[in-house]
């Protein structure tokens, strides 16, 4: 029996845009639905079965807006994508924020781009829902939810509070404060001695803050032996270098600030080794062992050898950002950050290459540096100082090149 193809309702009030998309994807493994106002697809998604809703935002009648409101309360497991001309960035923003909108793509769109996203969402979405990885994740007891400091945090920005008003909030959580103040004041941040949350929230970026507010409330939520705790360094550790390595990458390859949606991501990409370590002990310390006897190996091959294909921490990451509603750059770099020659997010392919080779030199760095954080944080600046970085950034450019 042929497998059901996905199906996408595209709401656009100029029948000019709904032809054209409907021309472009008509010999794509998917099908497509066409509304030519709000009313129109709310009537339509009661009828069809929908994976996925690209709307404009300005509309006669019922907004953009005002309808994928309506879709994310009433379908919430939608992918919801918003395709529109020139909007002001106060429309856009919020609508992303606070999740009402997965992603945002501009009119006019380059046909091989678009398609190339949509097709990547929908893998992305199937992927989420693999019956090995379900029954996985059907076997935790109780499921971690999102922390309310997150919760919290995650508002008083999408509110525009001030950064005093949000210091405030980190400041009353004694762990997560502790946990920023030590990675502002890490050697790889070269902020200098910073003691105030407000200067390390400015130094480091509200987006970055935010994802070390997540995660450090996520674990502390669970409980820890001292051996699993180790662990959870490592991991932390990792993850900080990767983030760092990243954006140092980036700003010296392309001569431009790294965009604040990808500025964090590597702070959340191996959430689900944290999951694992946590829910699945024994699967993740067999994994350490089997990767400690074959040097080179990576973490997600070692979990495919040891027969975890489809349920590695890669899918099992991103299957919890997806269901915590975390942007969909966290979600993507988490499933595809061993992946060199994928596309985690088709609007920047050059981050996912940049990812996947960070990833690699910090496993490779932690590997022969065997030393405590302070150490480990100290070689990997002098690495991106001392001349060592230039090679690197010619074979990385060299290789988006020929993408």
């Amino acid at each position: 029996m042929p497998e059901k193809k996905q199906k996408i309702l595209i709401v656009d009030d100029e029948e000019l845009v709904l032809k054209s998309l409907k021309r472009e994807f008509h010999d794509a493994d998917f099908e497509t639905v066409l509304a030519d106002s709000g009313e129109k697809g709310l009537e339509l998604l009661q009828n069809n079965d929908i994976d996925m809703v690209i709307t404009d935002i300005t509309m006669p009648g019922m907004s953009g807006l005002e309808f994928l409101k309506i879709v994310k309360d009433k379908h919430p497991d939608l992918t919801r994508i918003i395709l529109s001309g020139f909007v002001e960035e106060s429309l856009v923003i919020p609508a992303i924020t606070q999740r009402v909108a997965h992603a945002y793509y501009t009119k006019p769109w380059t046909t091989k781009s678009f398609r190339n996203a949509v097709e990547q969402t929908l893998v992305l979405r199937k992927t989420l829902k693999d019956q090995a990885l379900l029954a996985l994740i059907s076997r935790i007891d109780r499921l971690p939810t999102l922390p309310l400091v997150y919760q919290e945090f995650e508002s008083a920005m999408a509110k525009d509070l001030p950064i005093k008003k949000i210091a405030g909030i980190v400041a009353e959580d004694v762990s997560i404060a502790t946990r920023l103040l030590q990675v502002v004041n890490s050697a790889f941040y070269g902020q200098g001695t910073i003691s105030s949350i407000d200067r390390a929230i400015l130094a480091l970026g509200l987006k970055f803050v935010k994802d070390i507010v997540f995660t450090v409330s996520l674990v502390r939520n669970m409980k820890w032996t001292q051996h699993q705790t180790r662990h959870l360094e490592q991991i932390f550790l990792h993850s900080s270098l990767v983030s760092f390595a990243v954006k140092a990458v980036y700003e010296r390859a392309f001569g431009k600030k790294l965009d604040d949606r990808y500025a964090s991501v590597g702070i959340t990409h191996d959430i689900g080794r944290i999951i694992l370590l946590q829910f699945f002990t024994e699967r993740y310390e067999d994994t350490v062992n089997h990767q400690r006897a074959n040097s080179g190996k990576d973490f997600q091959a070692c979990e495919i050898e040891l027969g975890y294909a489809s349920m590695t921490h890669c899918e099992i990451g991103a299957y919890f950002l997806n269901w915590w509603n975390l942007p969909d750059a966290n979600i993507r770099l988490a499933l595809f950050h061993h992946a060199g020659k994928s596309s985690s997010d088709p609007a920047k392919p050059e981050i996912q290459e940049i990812f996947y080779y960070a990833n690699l030199w910090v496993n490779r760095l932690m590997e022969d540096q065997q030393t405590d954080p302070d150490d480990l944080s100290r070689f990997f600046n002098g690495f991106l100082k001392d001349g060592r970085m230039e090679s690197i950034e010619r074979e990385l450019i060299e290789k988006i090149g020929q993408r």
